[in-house]
């Protein structure tokens, strides 16, 4: 039987994270993935810039392109674009990110990595925690990560958490010898039954795709996801359609183990307003791993430390949760704030600052978001 400090279930961005800061602390850390790297992630692929404000490390390889402006929509009719003096978004291929945040990870001296088949069951002890995959390997910890995505299986095993929702993507990509115009960063909001279109540009692709919060309540099609593509950019077919689950609903995850914590979509940690989720995978990530390091150097509980840390992404999840409810109930209404000023010139300004939805609410209420605190170059140090 193998023994660690921490296993970790999962090598995408919340499992890394927790890992890097983990080993960085003198943890003995293995990561456990049913998927050799590269390995195919659907995903639209944006960083936000409070994203890359998480990352230990400049990501400037795999940022493919970033972006100052956002075109917003409504439908496939009206269209606003909107702008800041920084970039608010680096485009990426989820693909090359997983790699390469990975490959960063295992450069850690105490951080290990092997494919398993899947997870047969899991024991939790009073003092550790093990883990027996399908093909029968035990591997012991003290402490276990579940960072296994909106399907994970260390969730189930353990009933640690269960999401009352999922939202759910579809996407694509078309190269761009296929278009006449190259469309900017684009959110066409209403597209689909309370979600969007997007169009986000990647050097040499447009990834396209669609998002709905309710798929309960409808279901999104290749063939709606063809007919946006058309109308918008005037091309009749999508390479590589993939539909994929967002796990959403953490803002009510209520950590119970005192071993075993969920992060990144196996909590439910996207948001539910536009599906983001990289941003809250990362810091839940290093709240889990901080969470293990505190209670470590202080012969404390790691489950309350861990309630405690992972209290700002709950918040924010919750917060957008709200946004969302009221902003496409009431979508003609909720466009018209979002593409006029102030609203879309402080919202841009706010994203280009790296601000969660939360902080910028409250500089939206105070009315203290300036272009002046946006620098120009905040950015730059992340694209090659």
């Amino acid at each position: 039987m193998s023994s660690y400090d921490v296993v970790i279930v999962g090598g995408g961005p919340s499992g890394a994270a927790a890992a890097y800061d983990l080993a960085e602390a003198g943890f003995r850390v293995m990561i456990l993935d049913k998927k050799e790297f590269p390995r195919f992630k659907p995903c639209a692929g944006g960083v936000t810039t409070k994203a890359l404000h998480l990352f230990r490390y400049s990501i400037a390889p795999v940022i493919r392109s970033t972006t100052n402006t956002m075109v917003v929509g409504h439908g496939t009719g009206k269209q606003k674009t909107l702008s800041t003096n920084a970039p608010i978004c680096a485009l990426t291929v989820r693909t090359e990110l997983d790699q390469f945040c990975l490959e960063k990870t295992l450069q850690q001296q105490n951080v290990t990595f092997e494919l398993i088949p899947g997870i047969k069951s899991i024991h939790q002890e009073k003092d550790t925690v093990t883990l027996i995959t399908k093909d029968d390997r035990s591997f012991e910890c003290r402490y276990l990560l579940g960072a296994d995505g909106a399907h994970s299986q260390v969730r189930k095993l353990t009933g640690e958490f269960t999401p009352d929702r999922t939202a759910v993507a579809l996407e694509g990509i078309i190269p761009y010898d296929r278009l006449k115009n190259i469309p900017e960063f684009t959110f066409d909001f209403g597209v689909v039954h309370k979600g969007y279109g997007w169009l986000f540009p990647k050097h040499d692709h447009v990834n396209v795709g669609l998002y709905t919060r309710r798929p309960d309540e409808v279901k999104i099609s290749k063939v709606q996801l063809n007919q946006y593509v058309q109308t918008r950019l005037g091309v009749d077919t999508v390479d590589h359609v993939c539909g994929f689950p967002i796990g959403t609903g953490g803002e009510h995850y209520q950590p119970t183990s005192k071993r075993v914590f969920l992060v990144g979509d196996a909590a439910g940690m996207s948001e539910a307003l536009l599906g983001e989720g990289i941003h809250n995978a990362i810091k839940s990530g290093q709240a889990a791993a901080g969470a293990l390091i505190t209670a470590k150097r202080s012969n404390s509980s790691a489950l309350e430390a861990y309630k405690e840390a992972i209290y700002p992404v709950k918040h924010d999840a919750l917060n957008c949760r709200k946004v969302a409810r009221i902003f496409y109930k009431v979508l003609p209404v909720s466009y018209a704030f979002l593409s006029h000023y102030p609203v879309g010139t402080m919202a841009m300004n706010g994203f280009a600052a790296g601000l969660t939805l939360t902080e910028c609410k409250h500089h939206m209420t105070s009315f203290k978001i300036d272009p002046k605190i946006v620098e120009p170059s905040s950015l730059t140090e992340y694209h090659h």
